[in-house]
């Protein structure tokens, strides 16, 4: 009888199926691991874990959206036009 142990890739697909990662999480750790297992040809649980680890501790980045003049200048010409169209379309 032979005795299958699951693969990194496994455990980490199966966190993510159980909602213990992120699915941008789950990117970013299997693009590290496929590159590691392509420089080294071989990818441990150990891997995985300090994977794990690199994530959990990496500082998060947050993005501020900002509009510029020229986004809110088309967007309230979009809000315009479509007031516009419905007062045309609806009197």
């Amino acid at each position: 009888m032979q005795t299958h142990s699951i693969s990194p890739l496994r455990k980490l697909v199966q966190s993510h199926s159980e909602g213990l990662i992120s699915k941008q999480d789950y990117r970013e750790i299997r693009t590290m691991l496929l590159d590691k297992l392509e420089r080294q040809g071989d990818i441990s649980d150990i891997d995985i874990d300090n994977f794990y680890t690199f994530k959990r501790l990496a500082p998060e980045v947050e993005s501020k959206r900002t509009y510029s003049n020229s986004d809110l200048f088309i967007i309230i010409l979009g809000l315009a036009a479509s007031a516009a169209l419905a007062y045309v379309l609806y009197s």
